[in-house]
């Protein structure tokens, strides 16, 4: 008897409401203290983190940045002891608290909890990461590891309540051994799903494709990392470009760095901006004519093979919510 009085009074503790909710709040404490430190160490933490699958940063980043990581550590071993509080809570529901229709919101809370947790746990261990994929406007390029080309049809601004722009709209498509596979619009918290890949928008930046350059020896237009020569033996090429709002060093974009070849001076460099005189380099003069820019949206590509877990699983939460705050409405 007193084995079963033990065992009765762990479990009543395991399945305990007050159980759930302390973990819950130091699952919270734990991720609270952990961003700020995190943040502090590196502003672009998350961004690395978010870059790969999130069981191959804790195989791999996680150890090399220990002790830092420690809460990390914590937040996983919190989470699963949330998980397995929320399943004995649903289990014992079923077997000592069942109450009929009025009780199924509970249930269903704990449901949709279940499954996003569920639908963490395959995409953290399974899946690809694409991030910051730039796609020009009517261009494409390949998503690494997912066997899919990401093709951007168009890009529109969407103007705010006061007629300004305040967010970007693009037209995407997904595309697997030539055939069409999924086409929509994104913008911010609009993501493309694709059964288990997801596109999100990352916004649209401006790249200099291309400059035109007037030279005390003619004119020339140079596409950004190649040469165009502008006299016998002297050639002119752009080594690289800032786009508008960029900064590299003293220079602000938009802007190209040119360098001059050829010639007794050859290798001379100098950055080219919209506005600027004449400069010389390498014997020349050469001034910035114009610049050909080119809108590319930026996105991130994630497979995860998760994503409908998560979606049945808040589906499923929002519907016990509810069902729970009719069923209280009623009894007032």
């Amino acid at each position: 008897m007193g084995m079963r009085r033990v065992g009765r009074a762990v479990w009543d503790l395991a399945v305990a409401p007050g159980t759930f909710v302390g973990l819950s709040v130091l699952w919270c404490l734990d991720l609270a203290v952990g961003s700020i430190l995190a943040y502090r160490a590196d502003p672009r933490f998350w961004m690395k983190m978010d870059a790969v699958p999130f069981n191959v940063w804790l195989r791999d980043a996680a150890p090399a940045q220990w002790p830092g990581s420690w809460w990390v550590y914590g937040l996983v071993g919190l989470t699963y002891l949330v998980v397995a509080s929320l399943l004995l809570c649903t289990l014992n529901w079923f077997w000592r608290r069942r109450r009929g229709w009025r009780g199924a919101a509970e249930v269903l809370v704990h449901l949709g909890f279940l499954l996003i947790f569920a639908g963490f746990v395959l995409g953290s261990g399974f899946g690809a990461r694409a991030q910051g994929l730039r796609v020009a406007v009517g261009g494409e390029a390949e998503v690494p590891d997912t066997g899919y080309r990401l093709r951007v049809e168009a890009v529109n601004p969407v103007a705010g309540p006061d007629g300004r722009p305040w967010d970007v709209q693009t037209r995407v498509s997904l595309w697997q051994d030539g055939q069409k596979v999924a086409e929509g619009d994104v913008r911010t918290n609009r993501p493309l799903i694709a059964g288990t890949t997801v596109v999100y928008p990352q916004g649209v930046q401006t790249v200099v494709r291309s400059a035109r350059i007037a030279t005390t020896r003619g004119s020339v237009e140079v596409d950004v990392g190649a040469e165009a020569e502008v006299a016998q033996g002297l050639r002119v090429a752009v080594l690289g470009a800032l786009s508008p709002g960029q900064r590299w060093g003293p220079y602000f974009g938009p802007g190209v760095l040119v360098e001059v070849r050829g010639g007794q001076e050859g290798g001379s460099r100098v950055f080219l901006a919209p506005g600027m005189g004449p400069v010389r380099a390498g014997g020349l003069g050469l001034r910035l004519v114009d610049l050909d820019l080119e809108p590319n949206g930026v996105y991130n590509v994630h497979q995860d093979p998760g994503v409908w877990f998560v979606m049945v699983g808040a589906a499923l939460l929002t519907l016990g919510t509810l069902w729970a705050a009719a069923v209280y409405f009623a009894r007032l």
